[in-house]
């Protein structure tokens, strides 16, 4: 392109493929200065403007994107994609009713998209109606089977609405469409957890790790399994035999007195929950903090006269 526009300066379509090769090699700048000299120069070309609404939705610029594909829609006042995304820059601008209306319009007269369907969904979540979030995700999920994150999404909105017998049954048809995937597996088993039904819990984490040994999440939810199980020493022998995995870059002889066979981690989730001593983390040196973790550990796994943990 460069090339032939050294031959001849004015070539629309030289100049749009050298813009588009410059984005592409991270150009950005370049690209983009080109790009809208190109299209204030060729305000018929369908491709150059096509090109500069492209830019300025990527860039956020919502208001000049809004402009842009409206210039598209004249040019083409058949396209699905610019209309979408002419709604998509007046959401940007605050015009939401309006945006969603029109999104809700072209799937009743021109059919659902995975695009709109899931922006739909999206903006029911984002006003907290989790029914109708739930609503446009069912849909989603009959329009895109093969993508677990939808079915993933649609259990957690059944279960934020408060209808678990959906969402595990949610859950339980996105085994069966996907029956290797690890998030889906996990899904089912942190249910199972949270449901107090630990034994099937243990063997759906059991399960993963077989599959995916390193799978973090799995990990975790099998020693919750097992400490609210009440079974501490399996915990513990977990906790011991298998962290080592996560942390390959440490040598543990080179830690205490040489004897270290494994290593305990902890999670510290909630920073700003005040701790045993009225203190919150943020406010902590990094002996308080550990201090702190090793008592509340103590705390939780020291019970009825079981003691598991010692200093």
């Amino acid at each position: 392109a460069t090339h032939s526009l050294q031959l001849a300066p004015k070539q629309p379509l030289q100049q749009l493929k050298l813009a588009k090769a410059l984005y592409l090699d991270n150009q950005f700048a370049k690209a983009r200065a080109m790009a809208r000299e190109l299209a204030a120069d060729h305000p018929d070309n369908l491709d150059a403007q096509i090109f500069q609404a492209e830019l300025s939705s990527r860039y956020q610029r919502y208001a000049e994107a809004k402009l842009q594909w409206e210039k598209v829609l004249r040019l083409n006042p058949n396209s699905v994609r610019a209309r979408f995304m002419l709604l998509r820059s007046r959401y940007g601008l605050g015009e939401y009713e309006a945006a969603i209306a029109g999104v809700k319009e072209i799937v009743a007269t021109q059919g659902p998209s995975e695009a709109t369907l899931y922006w739909l969904a999206e903006d029911a979540a984002s006003r907290n109606d989790q029914s109708e979030a739930a609503h446009w995700l069912q849909r989603l999920v009959e329009f895109a089977p093969e993508r677990p994150g939808y079915w993933l999404d649609l259990a957690s909105a059944y279960l934020d609405n408060n209808d678990h017998k959906r969402s595990r049954a949610t859950l339980d048809l996105a085994h069966a469409q996907h029956p290797q995937n690890a998030e889906i597996l996990q899904a089912l088993a942190d249910d199972d957890l949270s449901t107090g039904n630990y034994q099937r819990a243990l063997l759906n984490y059991r399960e993963i790790l077989t599959e995916y040994p390193n799978y973090r999440p799995a990990y975790a939810g099998r020693i919750y399994a097992l400490i609210a199980a009440k079974k501490y020493a399996e915990a513990l022998a977990l906790l011991d035999t298998g962290t080592q995995q996560f942390w390959k870059d440490y040598d543990l002889s080179e830690y205490g007195d040489g004897h270290v066979r494994g290593i305990l981690t902890v999670d510290v989730s909630d920073w700003a929950q005040p701790g045993l001593h009225g203190q919150e983390a943020d406010e902590c040196s990094r002996e308080e903090i550990a201090a702190e973790v090793w008592a509340q550990m103590k705390r939780s796994l020291n019970v009825a006269g079981q003691v598991v943990l010692r200093d």
